[in-house]
């Protein structure tokens, strides 16, 4: 059974990082919400049980947890979606609360590039972990 759910999670990674990325951006939204704080210890345990799963392959453990650790920091949307409103009602000339748009845009995007990076850390870790303690495989002779 681990052996086909390595093999699906390696030949696509979203079958790993959508589900596990939602459940840990949903936690983070319920765990979180009232200090505005994110706690990336859930996503890098996400991503590090992604890189257990994919095993051998470092980079393909990096890219599962990148993908868990950018669809995990959601709830960064969606704080962000509850304060675009406000920009249009304060007293300041509307090109300006265009430009503070723009400028929110940009720091959710950075944030969940933070976010996937700390999710590619898990991964690799639990890459290296899955080398160092998981079966050897047999190599192969000849070409």
């Amino acid at each position: 059974m681990l052996r086909r759910l390595r093999t699906a999670v390696t030949v696509n990674p979203w079958r790993y990082a959508l589900p596990a990325g939602l459940l840990t951006g949903l936690y983070v939204l319920l765990a979180t919400e009232q200090f505005g704080t994110y706690d990336h210890t859930v996503v890098l345990l996400a991503g590090f049980v992604g890189g257990l799963l994919v095993g051998h392959d470092s980079g393909q453990a990096r890219r599962v947890g990148f993908l868990t650790g950018v669809v995990s920091s959601f709830p960064t949307l969606l704080w962000a979606l509850d304060t675009v409103p406000a920009f249009f009602q304060w007293p300041q000339p509307q090109w300006f609360a265009g430009v503070q748009t723009l400028v929110l845009v940009a720091v959710v995007v950075l944030a969940a590039l933070i976010v996937g990076l700390a999710g590619a850390v898990g991964g690799a870790v639990g890459s290296w972990l899955s080398r160092k303690t998981g079966p050897n495989e047999p190599r192969r002779i000849g070409g």
